[in-house]
């Protein structure tokens, strides 16, 4: 399995979306099985694993949390807020 995660430091869910269309993800399907492990994670487990900071670690356990498998547009914002 793939995965590619995006680079950016902040997001931004204040600005409006800029276009009402989307598509679904290609392996949503497989998304709920991602999710149960991920949120199986502790914060220096994932900071290890993604080679990434303690504190975007802990961003990042928040996050898996966060996330359901359901799929919505509002989920998606366009991009980072340029921080």
């Amino acid at each position: 399995m793939l995965i590619l995660i995006s680079p950016a430091k902040t997001l931004d869910y204040q600005s409006p979306l800029t276009t009402t269309r989307y598509t679904l993800p290609e392996l949503l399907d497989n998304s709920q099985q991602l999710i149960h492990e991920a949120r199986k994670l502790t914060p220096p487990q994932i900071s290890t694993l993604m080679r990434i900071s303690d504190k975007l670690a802990g961003i990042n356990a928040a996050r898996f949390h966060g996330l359901a498998a359901r799929f919505h547009a509002g989920e998606c914002p366009p991009g980072d807020s340029g921080v």
